[in-house]
């Protein structure tokens, strides 16, 4: 057996639980790929999802969408509306931040 690896038991329970939907775990493993990435289609995010993205608290996110930084699109004009981000624009201003020290 591999470092690491499932155990043949493990693997064998858990081939017998997804076997009713038709679901080889052997298969997926062999090809993890082959799987679509749902997170990186995504075109908007909400605070929370950027956030896990960043690294950049909630409250850090809505002083960058106060002052303009950033832009909003809300679902609703209600104040506890939903509000999305732009995935493109936050990741372009993260770019634009970077600072490299220079070399002396």
């Amino acid at each position: 057996m591999q470092k690491n690896s499932i155990p043949s038991t493990t693997l064998d329970a858990i081939d017998m639980l997804l076997a009713q939907y038709k679901i080889n775990i052997r298969e997926l493993l062999a090809h993890p790929a082959a799987q679509p990435q749902v997170e990186d289609k995504k075109v908007y995010l909400t605070i929370a999802q950027a956030s896990m993205l960043t690294g950049i608290g909630r409250f850090t996110l809505g002083r960058l969408v106060k002052s303009g930084q950033l832009t909003k699109v809300k679902l609703s004009p209600a104040k506890s509306g939903k509000v999305l981000l732009l995935k493109q624009q936050l990741l372009d201003f993260l770019d634009s931040k970077i600072w490299v020290h220079p070399q002396q």
